[in-house]
Parts: structure tokens; C-alpha cells; sequence
């Protein structure tokens, strides 16, 4: 199933147009320079065994790095593609001009769905946080809206810099966030901390 989602995803991300130069920049690094090639594959083989087989939430991020890498081979096969058309006498010489523009396929196919400036949810989110709260507050809350509304109300808009957002399950899974608290609001981490609280461990 993650294999499927993985690939369903690389389709989404760079458009079928581009997979084509993703598959002979493939095949070009391997001939030129086949280290650098294994160590592509290894990276791409570990996150689809890591993403789908060990670690099953949040699977897309695990994908991230191989996207990366397929970025760079499409960049590889636009320039074999300028190459060949160029070596060949049977061919039209392709224009790096005319394969450029290509590179821009996906920002245009995905422009209409990915354009935010007319959503205000996460501001209107974060303003109803904000609004009802007495100054000097501590705002407690967990997971990525919550962090990314909080913070950039604290650290960007400042309107409301009164406010200290807490990540409250970062506290007990991420030993450097509460190491961070200390120094930010030493107030709110008591030194005897860890009689009042246990963890044993941690899963996604």
C-alpha cells in the first residue's frame, strides 16, 4: 500500500510529462557515474522501506528526500535530452530554452490548487485562540496546526506576544523542547520536573 501511495505521489508531484526525463536521467547518472547512482537508489529504497514498512504515520515526509533526488535526475535527463538532440543528425535540436519551460509544468498544473491567499482558516484559527485569552497567558495545545498558527502569532505577527504557546506532547517526547522552555520561560519548568511526570516511550 505505501509503495502504491508513493508512486501515486510522484505523479501528483512532477506531472507524467516530466517522468520520462526522470527515467533517462536515471539511466545517464547510472552510465556516468554509477556511485553517485547507488547512492541515489539506496536513499530512495530506504525511504519507501522506512516510510512503509517501519514507520506508518506521517509516511509522506519520509518521501521528501527521494522527490529530491528525482529533481535532480529530471534535471540530469532534461540536459541528456539537449545532448542527444544535439549529438543525433536525425533529430530536431531540442532548445534548453524549450526543456526549461518544462521544469515549470508542475508549478502551473498545481498553481490553482495550491494557491493559500485566499484561505484564512489557519488565521482565523489562530485569531480565535488569541482573542479570548488574558494577558501574560500560556496557550497549551498538540499537533502541527495548533504549533504553526501558535508560533506564527508569537514570532512573526507579535500582536499578541503576551501569549506563550506550549507543544504539549513535545514535552514529553522531545527531550530539547523542554530543555528550550527552560531557557524561554523557566517558570513554567520547575526543577524537579520529572517527579511529577513519567514517559516510557513513544510511537507513531
Amino acid at each position: 500500500k505505501a509503495f502504491w501511495v508513493y508512486l501515486k505521489l510522484l505523479v501528483q508531484q512532477f506531472t507524467p510529462l516530466a517522468l520520462p526525463f526522470l527515467v533517462w536521467g536515471g539511466y545517464t547518472l547510472y552510465k556516468k557515474q554509477r556511485y553517485i547512482a547507488l547512492i541515489f537508489s539506496s536513499i530512495i529504497l530506504a525511504n519507501i522501506f522506512y516510510g512503509g514498512l517501519v514507520n506508518s504515520g506521517n509516511r509522506e515526509s519520509w518521501f521528501l528526500i527521494s522527490y529530491f533526488i528525482f529533481a535532480v535526475l529530471i534535471g540530469v535527463g532534461l540536459l541528456a535530452a539537449v545532448q542527444f538532440s544535439r549529438r543525433s543528425k536525425k533529430w530536431i535540436e531540442i532548445s534548453p530554452f524549450i526543456l526549461a519551460a518544462l521544469a515549470l509544468v508542475p508549478l502551473i498544473w498545481w498553481f490553482t490548487t495550491l494557491d493559500r491567499s485566499q484561505n484564512y482558516a489557519l488565521k482565523d484559527y489562530s485569531y480565535n485562540l488569541y482573542a479570548p485569552l488574558s494577558k501574560n497567558a500560556v496557550l497549551f495545545g498538540l499537533y502541527d496546526t495548533f504549533q504553526g498558527a501558535t508560533l506564527y502569532r508569537h514570532e512573526v505577527v507579535k500582536d499578541r506576544a503576551d501569549v506563550f504557546p506550549v507543544m504539549t506532547n513535545m514535552i514529553y517526547v522531545l527531550p530539547w523542547y523542554l530543555e528550550h522552555l527552560a531557557i524561554l520561560r523557566p517558570d513554567l519548568v520547575p526543577p524537579d520536573l520529572d517527579k511529577y511526570t513519567t514517559f516510557s516511550s513513544e510511537s507513531e
